[in-house]
């Protein structure tokens, strides 16, 4: 499983929560799997 930082995982959130987008789109702009969006 690859570590990723917790700055990463609160710009996430961030865009997340107004939903700016689908999953896989956000997952993407981040270039993380949707998985891993999902378990955070």
């Amino acid at each position: 499983m690859k570590t990723y930082s917790s700055d990463l995982e609160e710009r996430v959130a961030v865009a997340v929560d107004p939903g700016e987008g689908s999953m896989r789109e956000i997952a993407d702009g981040f270039r993380i799997g949707p998985t891993t969006l999902v378990h955070w």
